[in-house]
């Protein structure tokens, strides 16, 4: 249910995003290390996530969408593992073409520093190293933690674990993941 609503906001919100080109930016030469990049399907993204993590396995295929809009296009994939009555879901999007609402995710989470923690909710930033920004939060009265991931400004990673009391668990699993494939391919 979280993931149709969030890809109904983001459906609206791609919808009404125009050509923000102009026209200086349309006859620019290309960067001199500009390699052509080719947008992931959701199948490419599934290949991408793990088998197992920490223990926890998926009990079927991911699943996943391929979109396309007048202005946008944009793939994820989404699994989710399960341990005894835990589970922990993943989802892996690539925004190549979706840049707009890649910078959505960028204003609401690494860049707002909006840090919060009350007796409800815990969030901040988290240190994952060069090109990747991270943000967690702790919902405490759900029992959920979950953490945003925004690699390259391209690659959106969503984390969140179910029934565990505090944020390093849902840490090490997104440090079991292998990032290397999305900070260093094409």
């Amino acid at each position: 249910m979280r993931t149709a609503l969030f890809l109904f906001s983001f459906l609206l919100f791609l919808s009404s995003c125009g050509d923000k080109n102009t026209d200086a930016d349309k006859n620019a030469p290309p960067a001199a290390d500009t390699v052509k990049q080719v947008r992931k399907n959701k199948d490419e993204l599934a290949l991408l996530l793990p088998k197992e993590l920490l223990g926890y396995k998926p009990k079927k295929a991911p699943e996943g969408l391929d979109m396309v809009m007048k202005n946008a296009r944009f793939s994820f994939s989404i699994l989710t593992y399960f341990k005894d009555n835990d589970s922990i879901c993943v989802e892996l999007h690539d925004y190549l073409d979706g840049e707009p609402a890649y910078e959505n995710y960028a204003d609401m989470w690494w860049f707002s520093k909006k840090q919060a923690d009350d007796a409800t909710i815990k969030a901040g930033p988290l240190d994952m190293g060069a090109g990747i920004d991270a943000w967690e939060v702790d919902h405490r009265d759900e029992k959920r933690t979950t953490v945003y991931l925004g690699v390259r400004d391209r690659y959106y990673l969503i984390f969140e674990a179910y029934n565990k009391p505090d944020l390093r668990f849902i840490e090490s699993v997104v440090k079991q993941f292998d990032f290397e494939p999305l900070l260093h391919g094409k």
